[in-house]
């Protein structure tokens, strides 16, 4: 079987390749997105949880709270953010 494709469907081909090759890279930029927005949330949920926990520790050591009423854990359990590692991926998705 032999294909015929003469010039008019040779535009329409390469015009529908065109329009594909765009669609996969809006696709893999959205996805690029995504990425770089899921780091930067958990980075400012991280960084909210360990500022509550070092606000309630202040307050209990003041005795400005009742430990018994919110119970605060050791802050020594707690892993701390490593900010270096944050960073590092915040900008492996934004600087590219």
């Amino acid at each position: 079987m032999i294909l015929v494709i003469d010039s008019n469907n040779k535009i329409k081909l390469i015009l529908i390749l065109i329009i594909l090759l765009l669609l996969i890279s809006v696709q893999i930029n959205a996805a690029e997105e995504k990425k770089s927005n899921d780091v930067l949330v958990s980075y400012n949920v991280e960084r909210s949880l360990e500022n509550n926990w070092l606000e309630i520790d202040k307050l209990k050591k003041l005795d400005l709270i009742d430990a018994s009423v919110i119970p605060v854990p050791d802050l020594d359990q707690i892993p701390l953010l490593d900010e270096d590692l944050m960073y590092k991926q915040y900008n492996k998705y934004y600087t590219k």
